[in-house]
């Protein structure tokens, strides 16, 4: 597997995955990231096997914090590693660089209660951490993992700030 910075033309692979991969109310219009991977805020990467898109990640960068916003990967794809594949690479690519993630928060009376507690079970077994950290994010609640164990709000929220601008306060919450 091996993770680029996605072209033009995989963008369509990237937003079709997007747009079925998370429910409409945790997406960011998808012309925003592309408004903010041209002015830099954003980073969006493809993660290719022989040949083959198999899934992306979408991430902002500060000096010293990475915010990974999305990953997915392809329903034909899944339950083979690819996910913690794209994890290993990311950390590669941005040097170890701590990072961090929203994810919904684990609620038993959600109905999606299950793949709640399978995505945090995810990343913790691929190096995240618990922070204690909650926001609420595009109205959702979202509780905080990170590759950091001394990860604060404050950094969070320097990324929040730099992406969201003028919008943040109407965006991001502290829970």
């Amino acid at each position: 597997m091996e993770l680029k910075i996605a072209s033009q033309e995989q963008l369509k692979f990237i937003k079709k995955l997007y747009l079925s991969a998370f429910p409409p109310e945790e997406r960011k219009p998808f012309a925003l990231i592309l408004r903010q991977r041209a002015k830099g805020l954003l980073q969006v990467f493809t993660a290719m096997d022989e040949g083959e898109p198999v899934g992306f990640a979408i991430t902002a960068v500060s000096d010293s914090l990475i915010l990974l916003d999305y990953l997915a990967v392809s329903d034909v794809f899944r339950n083979r590693g690819y996910g913690s594949e794209i994890l290993k690479a990311l950390a590669v690519y941005y040097h170890n660089t701590p990072m961090f993630l929203e994810i919904e928060t684990p609620d038993a009376h959600a109905p999606n209660q299950a793949e709640r507690l399978a995505r945090k079970s995810f990343y913790l077994r691929n190096g995240y951490y618990e922070t204690g950290i909650s926001v609420l994010l595009w109205g959702v609640k979202m509780e905080i993992l990170s590759t950091s164990k001394q990860l604060t709000y404050e950094e969070c929220d320097s990324i929040y700030s730099r992406i969201y601008g003028i919008m943040h306060d109407k965006i991001v919450r502290r829970i």
